[in-house]
């Protein structure tokens, strides 16, 4: 299970390049490869190892969201601060609208431990909305910031 949840740290790749993309900043794959192995690792050991609460863990993660752009992007912090929340709040949204609603109704618990085949489903469904909105921001090349400033 530890390999499972490494892989599923990973999955902040998506996040990552949603908070990017909801500030119009495009990178390639490349360029964004260190700061997602660096944000999946910080995630992995504040959920796994030191088995922080879901708000701790959502708030570290907005937190590092926002360096690692800053740090890595050269963007203004505010905006690195307003993408990242951006970015996790349609991750939660999504989780609380469509996936653990989704989950009660076909009869799948949704698990309160980060292990078992529910917990995987979970992570993988979570993914999808922020996964989809971060295709439409790139298909459109249409960047929240500007549509914020119109």
């Amino acid at each position: 299970m530890f390999i499972i949840n490494i892989l599923l740290s990973l999955l902040l790749f998506i996040p990552y390049n949603l908070a990017l993309s909801y500030m119009g900043v495009k990178r390639s794959i490349k360029e964004t490869l260190i700061p997602t192995v660096l944000f999946s690792m910080i995630a992995f050991t504040s959920k796994i190892i030191f088995n922080a609460p879901s708000v701790i863990q959502t708030l570290v993660l907005v937190l590092i969201c926002t360096v690692l752009i800053w740090a890595f992007n050269k963007v203004n912090l505010l905006l690195s601060v307003i993408g990242s929340l951006l970015s996790f709040i349609t991750l939660v949204l999504g989780s609380l609208l469509l996936v653990c609603p989704l989950f009660n109704n076909l009869g799948i618990q949704i698990p309160k431990e980060t292990d078992g085949a529910n917990w995987i489903f979970l992570n993988l469904a979570e993914y999808i909305v922020p996964l989809l909105v971060l295709f439409f921001l790139n298909l459109k090349k249409l960047p929240m910031v500007k549509v914020i400033n119109k």
